[in-house]
Formats: C-alpha cells, structure tokens, sequence
C-alpha cells in the first residue's frame, strides 16, 4: 500500500523477534518490524479503517505518579520521502515514524517517547464523573493541534530527517562504491578486449570487426548504466 509493492497472499512463518528467524528444524521466519511491507500494510489498514475512532478523545488515567497534571496526548506520523518514486509514480517512503507529543494545559509541549500510552490505563466509571464534575472546561482541542503541529515540524520532524539521512547516506555512499567498482572494472575489462579486437583487425584477423562492434555496445551500454544507477543513488539521498 505505502511502498507499491505487492503484499504475498501467504507467509510460511512470521516473527517479531529476530532471534526466531532461524531455528533449527524449522522454516525461516519472516521478521516482522516497522517498515517491513507486511505489517506496513497491516497498519496502513487499520488507520485508514479506524481514522474516525483514533480522532476522537478517550480519558485515560496515569497511574505512575510521575505527573499529576492534566495533559492531552496527541500522536503524529512523520513521512520522510526520498527523490525516487515508486511503482505508482509516488515518492518512494523512505521512513515512516509514529510519535507522541503531549500537551499541558499551559501550552507546553513534550515528546512523550515511544509509547507513553502503555503506562496509562482506561479511567474507572468514578473517574470520568470526577473529572466531568471537576474539569468541565479542558481547554479547546483545535487550537492544540495547531501548536502540535508547530512543535512536530519544528522539533520532532528535523530529527527523524537528520536520524535517517545519517543512516541513508551511510548506505548509499557504499552501495555506490560498490556500483562504481563493479561497472567500472567490466569497462576497463571491454576496453582490454576492445583493444585486442583492433590489433586483430590491423592484422586481418578474421571476425575481428564483430568483436569491436560487441565491446563498443558493451562498453556504452555500461557506461549508460552507471550514469543511471548514480543518478537514483543520488536521489536516494535526497530526503524530504
């Protein structure tokens, strides 16, 4: 859905920890984790299914003691896209974060880590009608959201661009060498048997001017695709 790449009908085996993948006597399992397309889809699912609910408020309680005040948790999805596109002629993603930012009654905003939520439990019955009797007038919903998405864009999203940046050009600054020298030695490799294929036809050898014709379009039609896979390389690192 996200990548515009096909989601296998059936997997043999899946797991969510990589010291499952290989066990002796069984399948390979496929390692499920973020950005792996299987459980992209999956959450692409349920977020276009239950876009409605995730939207609306519930109450819940922090049971922690850590903080004592009143403050509305708010989660963002931040998209970096790279220069590529994808099959579907979209920007290819290039990483997808899901973050939370809470907000105090004051205007103050915090990253509240990965997943705040799992410290927090549904209020009892007593609870909602204390806070109903007491906190009537929580403080209005839209104008947050504005201030969210000041503090996520000017916060939160420079780092997941910088954090993932940092790891792409790591990756494509080797692959890129790798590319380079690959494609390069088979050009220098055709060169040779381009130059021997000239000796042979200044000696009248027989067949030599099919062999020069070979290592001409060889060599062009290598050349062409280095030009082309640095080009995507490049717009590999080219983060937005």
């Amino acid at each position: 859905i996200t990548y515009g790449m096909t989601v296998p009908h059936k997997y043999e085996c899946v797991c969510f920890d990589k010291k499952y993948v290989h066990i002796e006597g069984q399948p390979n399992a496929l390692l499920l984790h973020p950005g792996n397309i299987l459980m992209q889809s999956i959450i692409d699912e349920l977020q276009q299914r239950y876009k409605d609910n995730l939207e609306q408020c519930t109450l819940l309680i922090d049971r922690t003691g850590q903080d004592d005040k009143v403050r509305m948790l708010y989660y963002i999805l931040s998209d970096i896209n790279d220069a590529t596109t994808n099959n579907h002629g979209h920007p290819r993603l290039a990483s997808r974060r899901l973050a939370f930012i809470e907000m105090y009654e004051d205007g103050t905003a915090v990253n509240s880590g990965i997943a705040p939520y799992l410290d927090y439990e549904p209020a009892t019955e007593k609870e909602y009608s204390w806070v109903k009797r007491n906190l009537p007038n929580l403080w209005t919903v839209d104008d947050d959201e504005k201030q969210i998405e000041e503090y996520a864009t000017t916060k939160l999203v420079p780092l997941h661009l910088d954090e993932v940046s940092h790891i792409r050009n790591e990756i494509v600054n080797k692959t890129k060498a790798a590319v380079e020298n690959r494609l390069k030695r088979e050009i220098r490799r055709q060169d040779t048997i381009l130059a021997k294929a000239r000796e042979d036809k200044r000696a009248g050898v027989k067949g030599a001017e099919g062999r020069i014709s070979q290592a001409q379009n060889r060599i062009e039609e290598l050349s062409i695709r280095l030009k082309y896979r640095l080009e995507e390389l490049s717009r590999q690192k080219t983060l937005s």
